[in-house]
This record gives structure tokens, sequence and C-alpha cells, in this order.
């Protein structure tokens, strides 16, 4: 029974602070006091209610998905980049300081022979841009045909 009656002394004392607690300062019992003027806070409340209703309209336009296209171009900026960086390759030297390699630019082209059919034009077209003669490629074309199978 004793301990019932302190726990609900002890509740009392935090939930519900008395006027002796909070001593016989004004400031409170003036801010309890302070009266606001009717139109004032219905113009604070008509304020926050368009800002609520502003969000709430943003947020249905880009849920619904209006104006999509400028939502697409912002997330492919953020997220699609191509940025061209040049590989070059470091020199390679001896320990007397003689060149042993470098990169060198050079064109490669690979056929197989297997997988395409290619005409005479296209044959000539590919001479042509590689700059060899016809009849070497066609040997190139056909051994490497050949040697595969």
């Amino acid at each position: 029974m004793r301990i019932r009656q302190w726990l609900r002394d002890a509740w009392d004392n935090v939930s519900m602070p008395t006027e002796e607690k909070r001593g016989d300062d004004d400031s409170v019992k003036d801010l309890l006091r302070l009266k606001i003027k009717p139109g004032r806070s219905k113009f604070v409340y008509f304020m926050l209610l368009l800002c609520f209703i502003a969000l709430g309209i943003r947020i249905g336009w880009l849920q619904l998905g209006f104006n999509t296209e400028f939502l697409q171009k912002q997330g492919a900026m953020r997220f699609q980049r191509t940025i061209e960086v040049p590989a070059m390759r470091g020199q390679i030297y001896d320990r007397n300081g003689t060149l042993l390699a470098t990169s060198v630019t050079a064109k490669a082209l690979w056929i197989i022979p297997q997988d395409v059919q290619i005409s005479t034009s296209q044959l000539k077209e590919i001479a042509k841009t590689l700059d060899i003669p016809l009849s070497e490629l066609r040997k190139k074309f056909n051994s490497n045909a050949h040697s595969s199978t």
C-alpha cells in the first residue's frame, strides 16, 4: 500500500507541475494570458494552408508524370556522361635509357570468313580502304576461310 501511494505521489509530481515548483515567475502566466487578434491567427492559418496546398499540387504534378521530359533530362545528366580519355600508354626504356617499346597508332581489321558473305564489290571497297591490292586481300581472305574449317 505504501509503495502504491509513493508511486502515485511521484507521478503527480512529475506529470503535473504545481505553482510552487514553477515558482512565482509571471512570464509563463503572461504568455498564457496573451491574446492574439483573430484576424492575425486566421491569416497565419490561411498562409499555412496555402503552403500545404502548393506542396500537394507540386507532389501531384511530379507523381502523375506531367513534364517528365525535364526530369528525364536531369536524370540523364546525372547518370550518363561520356568522357573521352585518351589512352596514352607509357614508353618502356631499358636501364641505359634506350627506348624498347612505345605506343604507335595502327589500323586493324578482323573478318571471320565463316560469319560473313562478302561480295566482290565489297572486297574491292575493303581493299581500297586498306590501300592493299585486291588480289592480296582475296588471298588472305580465302586462306583464312580454308584454314579455319
